[in-house]
């Protein structure tokens, strides 16, 4: 879904829209090194009432498939005095791997508290997760963004912290991930571009991915 990648927003669609779109990203291994996956994604908005979006990765092994999808809802907004407005949602999202054992299925609901305009907005998300690796794990997540967007043009900054598995007392686990997005509408055309970074900040290791994606509007 567009907006910042680690914490879903509140604010409810301004129009009804469908976006298909294809895109290419390189996200480093447990050596540092790049493995490239391609994709294919959607994205349906209904106005003023919820964003849903679903991401197909092929990965670099053989048979690795990767199944990523979310649904976003708001509420009504509450209008503040020079702040804009105030707009509590939901969120649910979920990676699936469907072939491959390159990842593990998590399942998150997150409750995304926005403050300001879709123009320029501060977001909050406090996420609640279940993982399944080699077993079971329960984790407590906290996500926060700033973004800043015109009518062409948009950039959003960020950021998400998470526990270790409930079981085991509540601990911090590491590393951090932090993501900027870019994202264009060229005027006049039915179809928008978005460029993904992101890094994560552990305390003895550093990963990283970079994403290039192209969707063309089916929807108005």
């Amino acid at each position: 879904m567009p907006g910042p990648a680690l914490a879903y927003g509140a604010f409810l669609p301004a129009a009804d829209s469908l976006y298909w779109g294809i895109g290419l990203l390189a996200r480093s291994d447990s050596s540092g090194l790049p493995q490239l996956y391609a994709s294919l994604k959607g994205n349906l908005a209904l106005r003023r009432l919820f964003d849903l979006g679903l991401v197909c990765e092929v990965g670099p092994d053989s048979g690795a498939l990767i199944l990523r999808g979310g649904l976003r809802a708001g509420l009504p907004a509450a209008s503040l005095p020079l702040l804009g407005s105030f707009s509590p949602g939901a969120a649910l999202s979920f990676d699936l791997p469907v072939a491959g054992d390159t990842e593990a299925l998590r399942i998150r609901l997150g409750l995304p508290l926005s403050l300001g305009t879709p123009f320029l907005f501060l977001q909050l998300a406090p996420e609640f997760s279940f993982r399944y690796d080699d077993g079971p794990a329960w984790q407590l997540s906290a996500a926060a963004a700033i973004g800043l967007s015109g009518y062409n043009l948009a950039a959003q900054l960020s950021a998400r912290l998470s526990s270790a598995d409930l079981a085991g007392g509540f601990s911090l686990q590491w590393p951090m991930q932090l993501a900027l997005d870019l994202n264009l509408l060229p005027p006049g055309l039915p179809l928008r571009a978005s460029l993904n970074g992101q890094l994560g900040l552990g305390a003895s290791q550093l990963s990283w991915q970079a994403g290039l994606y192209f969707e063309v509007e089916a929807l108005r």
